[in-house]
């Protein structure tokens, strides 16, 4: 008899004789092979613990509430809270402690609030001679102590703006181009002439016969 083991972290068992699905498609029959699943939900799982001969680790994203012999809940309910990082760089006075707490935090995530918050041209020159260049520990190093604290509202940073690409004949700065062309079919029909792939999403690429009054 082996064991069901459920887990939303499953590195700890990419050891020694292993075999990772994203469904079940091999059956875990193999001694001394673990099989690591994530994207089957047993019907029977005290079925399956007792069929399994060593282990059979499935991957999910909720925590189960089962009981029973042969099945083991292994769930890290670990969470990366960031914002005392990110408020700490910024605000607290003391940069010994800030230093501490930011270690091993995510350098790209640091950098997008202080862009938001701190415009000290000095600091992004230290910045760019090292980041990404030299180890972690020379950006945490300016981070914490190459930042002045400042009191008061911190400002979030903004999410990247999706990138507009020029239609056909038109300029990127012409705002109204996509509407106009999914309200006129006779401007869209001299684009589908031209140069149909540049057609917005919801314009039919078909050319469209045209009623006139007169």
């Amino acid at each position: 008899m082996g064991v069901l083991i459920y887990t939303n972290n499953p590195d700890r068992y990419r050891v020694g004789d292993f075999i990772e699905m994203k469904s079940l498609t091999y059956p875990p029959t193999a001694e001394g092979i673990t099989y690591i699943v994530s994207d089957f939900k047993p019907d029977d799982p005290l079925w399956w613990a007792s069929v399994v001969p060593y282990r059979l680790v499935i991957v999910c994203k909720r925590k189960p509430s089962l009981k029973g012999e042969g099945i083991m809940i292994d769930w890290d309910e670990t969470k990366h809270d960031f914002d005392v990082a990110t408020k700490a760089m910024l605000s607290w006075e003391g940069r010994d402690r800030v230093f501490e707490i930011i270690k091993n935090k995510p350098i790209p995530l640091l950098l997008s609030w202080l862009k938001a918050n701190n415009r000290d041209i000095d600091t992004w020159r230290r910045l760019a001679e090292v980041t990404f260049t030299l180890p972690d520990e020379y950006s945490e190093a300016i981070l914490a102590y190459g930042v002045k604290p400042k009191r008061g509202r911190v400002t979030y940073p903004k999410k990247k703006a999706v990138e507009r690409t020029a239609v056909s004949g038109c300029r990127i700065s012409d705002c109204y181009v996509e509407e106009i062309l999914r309200l006129s079919d006779e401007c869209a029909n001299e684009l589908r002439d031209t140069a149909k792939d540049s057609l917005p999403k919801g314009v039919k690429k078909k050319r469209q016969k045209i009623t006139e009054w007169f």
